[in-house]
């Protein structure tokens, strides 16, 4: 029983941390349209900095477009969440680069996925379809 109690204190801290510590996140953007798409983004918190791009995504082509800094779980106290999505990015857009026709999709919305990659690391899909652009 003894060794059993050292065990609980000594990895519960280590659970505490990993379940409230800092989070990690990369956003990447797929173009499953039949055309190549210009995305625009926006974010403060990449690891290269201030970031807003357009960058022009080839059909059938996955991009990671954001690789955030460590971000402190001051983000409304929570583990990670579909919700930290505000503080990954400002917007996330796409057109159409032939038509001109914008998205529908908006950034934190249905069509964002949230997928947990490790304890503290996640990654955000977008997935761009024909039927975001009707």
């Amino acid at each position: 029983m003894r060794l059993f109690s050292r065990v609980i204190l000594l990895t519960l801290p280590l659970f505490l941390v990993a379940c409230y510590g800092s989070f990690q996140y990369d956003v990447y953007v797929e173009n499953a349209t039949l055309v190549p798409i210009e995305v625009s983004f926006a974010t403060s918190v990449d690891r290269n900095g201030i970031e807003q791009y357009q960058i022009v995504i080839a059909p059938g082509e996955r991009i990671k477009i954001i690789s955030t800094v460590d971000q402190i779980d001051s983000i409304n106290d929570e583990p990670m969440s579909p919700n930290h999505c505000t503080a990954v990015a400002d917007y996330v857009n796409a057109v159409m680069v032939d038509t001109d026709l914008v998205a529908k999709n908006v950034w934190c919305g249905d069509n964002v996925v949230l997928s947990r990659v490790d304890i503290q690391q996640g990654e955000f899909y977008v997935i761009f379809k024909p039927q975001d652009f009707e």
